[in-house]
């Protein structure tokens, strides 16, 4: 242990830890959103921080391998009494504990500010695992390729190998049976979704194991091969086609389907229901909600029940409800909480999915229409048409009052429903 002791004292590790461990809490720190803390966003910005420092940790690990070869003493190393490995493991280990150091810091500052705001659930400790081991093979794979490829280039061209990667990771982590043996999980998981159970423990045994095989191939491609090298292999081995087979076994699928999370609903016409992840923020949201409620009230827009849901293709409620998304209880947040609601309410998201395929004529009926959702939503300024006949059908809608407005939207439901609505409709 004499010389994983001497590196981890003076190699590169030590001056790599702090920046690792304060780049991190700052990009999850940014990540994070207001409000009470939602588990899933917070694991997710970890794994999205790791990536980040993934390839710089690789980086500085190559130019750690490089290090004899810089210093022409790798004829040294062949002389060792332990081996000609001994050194490079040495120098891996205290590498691999000072990431390791950096990423628990992470972890445990993250997660500290994250519990005492979060009000549901609690931190994926598979996931987490999973993403550290990913960090750590960063690690493993850089210095390897200093070993093996000991040119001044090796450490950028490292880093920019491992950023090529996270990329593919970023656009292709899902829908892709291959996207999930990518180094770091970074799916957005937010409080509507859940990854299956395989998932994580699958990563963290597929990414133990490689590191395992790239570390005792190098250490058997150095000469003097023994019994505890090539057991470490079979070891890789064994630990890397357990963890494919539970990745293989999600077929591409990575999250649970279905509903897997239940609301707390309050009130009667309305019935606002949410997330218990931001239970807290009722207040806030109720009073972003009734207002839109009682523009609509008395029309066939009315909401009845308020139901938040997820953003994406999911974000649709069942008959007799209404959806509406919210991610955070920011101001502007809560803002466009009514403007989405409207949207949901209106009908409104036909005019989104007749926009890039219908004829000349709809641009105006759509800026119509979104006069009608930002008015009803509570935010009139948000949307500012472009056409002077549009400006003038804007102000219109925006004098009349609350009663001649549902008497409005009561007539004009089906022009409202189609994106059909013309100029001659505002006067």
């Amino acid at each position: 242990m004499t010389g994983v002791a001497l590196e981890f004292r003076r190699g590169p590790g030590r001056l790599l830890a702090l920046p690792l461990a304060v780049l991190g809490i700052f990009f999850v720190w940014q990540s994070l959103h207001a409000g009470p803390a939602v588990w899933p966003f917070v694991v997710s910005g970890v794994g999205l921080s790791a990536s980040i420092l993934g390839p710089l940790a690789g980086g500085v690990a190559a130019f750690a391998g490089i290090r004899n070869h810089r210093r022409r003493t790798d004829s040294l190393e062949l002389l060792a009494v332990r081996g000609p490995a001994a050194s490079g493991i040495a120098q891996l280990v205290a590498l691999v504990a000072w990431v390791a150091i950096a990423y628990v810091a992470i972890v445990v500052v993250v997660y500290t500010r994250a519990a005492l705001t979060a009000t549901w659930a609690g931190p994926s400790g598979f996931r987490t695992l999973a993403i550290g081991l990913g960090l750590l093979l960063h690690v493993v794979v850089g210095f390897v390729l200093g070993r093996a490829i000991p040119s001044r280039l090796t450490p950028p061209l490292t880093v920019v190998a491992l950023y090529g990667i996270s990329v593919v990771n970023t656009v292709a982590n899902s829908g892709y049976l291959w996207s999930a043996f990518l180094p770091i999980d970074i799916h957005s998981v937010d409080e509507f979704s859940r990854l299956k159970p395989a998932f994580s423990p699958g990563q963290a045994l597929w990414s133990m194991g490689i590191a395992v095989v790239i570390t005792s191939a190098w250490v058997l491609g150095r000469g003097r091969p023994h019994g505890r090298a090539a057991g470490s292999l079979v070891v890789g081995v064994g630990l890397g086609a357990i963890g494919a087979s539970l990745l293989l076994s999600l077929n591409g699928a990575p999250f649970e389907s279905g509903n897997i999370f239940a609301w707390t609903c309050q009130g009667t016409d309305p019935q606002i229901c949410i997330h218990s992840a931001l239970e807290s923020g009722r207040p806030e949201i109720t009073a972003a909600v009734i207002p839109v409620t009682g523009r609509l009230s008395g029309t066939p827009f009315a909401i009845h029940r308020a139901e938040q849901r997820e953003r994406g293709p999911d974000y649709t409620a069942p008959m007799g409800a209404t959806a509406y998304a919210l991610d955070d209880l920011r101001p502007e947040s809560l803002q466009l909480l009514g403007q989405e609601l409207s949207v949901s309410a209106l009908g409104n998201d036909g005019c989104f999915r007749l926009l890039a395929s219908s004829d000349n004529a709809l641009p105006t009926a759509y800026d119509l229409n979104q006069i009608v959702v930002a008015s009803v939503g509570g935010t009139p300024s948000s949307f500012t048409p472009v056409d002077s006949a549009a400006k003038k059908a804007q102000r219109w809608f925006d004098k009349i009052d609350d009663q001649h407005r549902k008497v409005w939207l009561s007539a004009h439901e089906k022009a409202i429903r189609d994106c059909s609505l013309a100029y001659s409709a505002f006067q």
